[in-house]
């Protein structure tokens, strides 16, 4: 059985573009596990955040939320937050998505929270019964 820290990396994997190195779309809290063999010219490292070696914290950014996940051996959850504010508002509104026990039921969670916040409604297409006068 693998251990969580390489499980916690096999299931970020399952959510980066098919051909990807890890550390090309992740930021780490802190610092990064050197036992993940990423390479280091590609590791961003969020120098600000608190460093705790039993967590494992990543940033993950798309074009209008960043998520936060954090990882421990017993618990896996992610935070959403906006990147930018809305028209009249000077900050950020973000929300907690699912946690719990780490374990791919909460992992599989949180996979669906970060698709139902990316997604976006499809417009009705309007039908135009005549062509304007020319």
């Amino acid at each position: 059985m693998k251990n969580w820290r390489s499980q916690f990396k096999e299931w970020l994997k399952e959510i980066l573009p098919w051909d990807s190195k890890i550390e090309k779309y992740i930021q780490f809290e802190g610092h990064y596990p050197e036992d993940w063999n990423l390479d280091e010219n590609l590791v961003s490292v969020h120098t600000k955040r608190q460093y705790d070696k039993s967590r494992i914290g990543v940033l993950v950014y798309t074009k209008d939320h960043s998520y936060q996940i954090g990882a421990r051996e017993t618990y896996l959850g992610c935070i959403m937050s906006n990147r930018k504010s809305r028209a009249g508002e000077w900050w950020t509104r973000g929300r907690d998505l699912p946690d719990g026990k780490f374990c791919q039921k909460t992992w599989d969670s949180i996979k669906r929270a970060i698709i139902g916040t990316e997604l976006i409604k499809v417009m009705r297409p309007q039908i135009i019964t005549a062509l304007p006068d020319e």
